[in-house]
């Protein structure tokens, strides 16, 4: 009985990897005669067969297949022996196991059909190796096959070979889950390994095989008479051909090479996969016309809702004029009638009847006086004429201040009177005096570049074209330099030889176009605009500077104002201009930020705050923004606030895809 660590000439048993109908498989250790390295094989143990082995056949097949390894789909042998009542054979050892451990890993079958397909061609190559040497495997099955990683390689050259013809094995070899229906008669051709494999590619696409039965007779029963079992709607058509002309009871009408059958998959998958593309592609412009309707619909209602909301205000406007227009009459009217009932008393009279008030208020003060000093018996003293003296004085003083305060009052209401006539009449002296202006020397931008200063500004608009644009929102930028021009084919080629970087998609044998030096590069994703502008010692612009640059602090529409000029922008055709040829350019001199080439930012594309992205963005990954439309937008489409997504690398094209650079202004 075998046991880990048994040594079997130079071979050290290691683990014990499976038992098959003939005998153990283990994984053996052998010493290098050169150092302390070791290398690892596969040992298959054939034993209890007794006279039935033909040792001849056996040594004529060992070399037969090691005449045929070195094929990468092959398993190599090395060596066969005989070791006490063992024939052993000595192969490759694979770490992946085999294709059957894959497919019970996976639930009985492979991931994808592409998978399936993938697996069961290199299978074909390695059979197709076989037959060049004239070499049938007849026992082809998942456990024969062998993974490195995921590449299969075929093992166990089967043991028919070695079985003498009159022994009771010899028509019981094979799995008969695999077997064609004359392997069942002893039969053998390429064909035979050929139905193998349509087996095989059935079971990895279903996790079933193709003909079933409860006994090893039922099996063979349907084997040889009936069809195979329907293959599952999600197998496309053309794959389904392949798998049922494999499976053909009469072999004449299998294919009759492994190349044959491998071409045909090659070209089925193909198709399978230029339909998948053509089907997403429907799909994807599908969303994208529902997208652009639902736009349409929503701009409709927004220029609806609009169009009631102006009339309304209009409305509110007149009816607001009409009521202040009420009252100004009705304030007019009432001042009217004030002044209409109001008597008009002279300045002058109304001194005159004051002073003779406070004439006749002294007089009755005086007489009272004297009565108080009539009722006195006394002569009247020093004492008294004193007083009286001062009281006569007082009374002068009194009637001088009385007369002073009159002639004040008069003078004043008639300076009043002539001031109030010249009012509104009155200039203004211009001042003459000097002031000293305080001047700001702006950055020097570097060649090429143009200087953009900074500061608040409302980014977005509620009216645009798409949900990505809303909604506005005021954000601040840095000042900073930005490139007059989008970044052109022969600048690009300067980065291309100086770098050893990969050329544009869109460029023939890594150069540009003839007489396109001066258009804008096309064909690059994020990571390219990217290492340029590294290379150039610039970077890609935040969304946010982009945008301040081509609209400004005045919230331009497009970059030269808020109404549509023709001409001024590259849009609504197919072929890209120079740069700078149309002269729409920003507040800040900077040329085709709309139209031309799209534009790469820095800024991951996402829903702006309190906003969302428009449906067709659903599920997708890695997008970057893209800015300025491109030469094929329409011009509705061809806004400073227009942004789209992209993804920044391994989308299907960037053939409208550019970019320019910024640089930061040092403080």
């Amino acid at each position: 009985m075998l046991e880990k660590d048994d040594i079997i000439r130079d071979y050290k048993l290691e683990k014990f990897l499976g038992r098959g109908q003939f005998g153990e498989v283990w994984m053996a250790e052998k010493q290098s005669k050169f150092g302390s390295r070791k290398f690892r094989h596969a040992l298959k143990f054939l034993s209890n067969l007794g006279d039935e082995i033909n040792l001849k056949a056996a040594e004529a097949e060992i070399d037969t297949w090691i005449e045929a390894s070195g094929h990468p789909n092959v398993m190599s042998v090395f060596d066969m022996f005989v070791h006490k009542e063992h024939i052993i054979i000595v192969s490759e050892y694979a770490e992946g196991g085999s294709l059957k451990n894959w497919l019970d890993a996976n639930g009985k079958k492979a991931p994808s059909n592409e998978k399936a397909v993938e697996m069961i061609s290199g299978v074909l190559r390695g059979i197709e190796h076989l037959h060049s040497r004239n070499i049938v495997h007849r026992d082809l099955k998942p456990d024969n096959i062998l993974l490195q990683g995921d590449f299969p390689r075929i093992a166990d050259f089967g043991i028919s070979r070695i079985i003498l013809e009159n022994s009771a094995l010899t028509k019981a070899i094979g799995s008969p889950y695999y077997m064609s229906p004359e392997s069942f008669l002893g039969s053998k051709s390429p064909q035979t390994d050929i139905w193998a494999a349509g087996v095989i590619l059935y079971e990895m696409l279903t996790g079933t095989q193709p003909f079933g039965g409860e006994t090893v007779f039922a099996l063979k029963e349907a084997i040889d008479r009936s069809e195979p079992k329907p293959l599952p709607e999600n197998i496309p058509p053309q794959l389904q051909k392949v798998i049922y002309k494999a499976l053909e009871k009469d072999r004449s009408k299998r294919y009759q090479t492994a190349q044959e059958m491998n071409e045909a998959l090659k070209n089925v998958w193909v198709s399978v996969e230029s339909e998948a593309r053509r089907k997403r592609e429907w799909e994807i412009e599908q969303k994208r016309l529902e997208a652009e309707a639902e736009r349409a619909r929503l701009q409709k209602q927004l220029e609806e809702a609009e169009k009631s909301a102006l009339e309304e205000r209009r409305k509110r406007e007149e009816a607001e004029q009409r009521r202040s227009e009420e009252s100004q009459r009705r304030q007019r009217d009432s001042e009217n009638k004030t002044e209409e009932n109001s008597p008009v008393t002279s300045p002058i009279k109304t001194i005159e009847a004051d002073w003779a008030e406070q004439i006749r208020q002294k007089e009755f003060e005086e007489k009272r006086r004297k009565d108080r000093e009539a009722k006195e018996n006394e002569r009247p003293s020093m004492m008294w004429k004193v007083a009286v003296g001062f009281g006569g004085l007082f009374f002068a003083i009194a009637l001088i201040t009385i007369l002073f305060v009159v002639w004040s009052k008069y003078n004043s209401a008639a300076t009043n009177t002539n001031t109030a006539e010249n009012v509104g009449t009155a200039k203004t002296p211009t001042s003459n005096s000097n002031s000293e202006t305080s001047i700001i020397k702006l950055p020097e931008a570097p060649k090429g570049m143009a200087y953009v200063p900074g500061g608040k500004f409302t980014m977005g608009r509620d009216d645009g074209k798409s949900e990505a644009e809303k909604p506005a929102h005021r954000v601040s930028v840095e000042p900073f330099f930005m490139d007059i021009y989008e970044t052109t084919n022969e600048q690009y080629a300067e980065f291309v030889k100086a770098t050893n970087h990969k050329p544009p998609t869109e460029w023939k044998n890594g150069a540009y176009p003839n007489g396109q030096a001066k258009f804008p590069v096309v064909g690059v994703d994020w990571n390219d605009a990217s290492d340029y502008a590294k290379w150039a010692n610039k970077r890609l612009p935040s969304e946010e500077e982009w945008e301040f640059a081509a609209r400004g602090a005045n919230n331009f529409i497009y970059p030269w104002g808020n109404d549509w000029k023709q001409g001024n922008a590259n849009v609504g055709g197919q072929t890209f201009a120079e740069v700078g040829k149309f002269k729409g350019a920003s507040p800040f001199g900077i040329y085709d930020m709309v139209g031309n080439a799209g534009e790469w930012t820095a800024s991951d594309f996402k829903a702006y705050p309190n906003g969302k992205l428009d449906d067709v963005y659903a599920g997708e990954i890695n997008l970057k923004t893209v800015r300025g439309g491109s030469v094929n937008t329409l011009k509705d489409y061809a806004t400073a606030t227009y942004r789209i997504g992209l993804q920044a690398s391994g989308a299907e094209t960037y053939n409208r895809t550019g970019f320019r650079c910024v640089r930061n202004v040092e403080k």
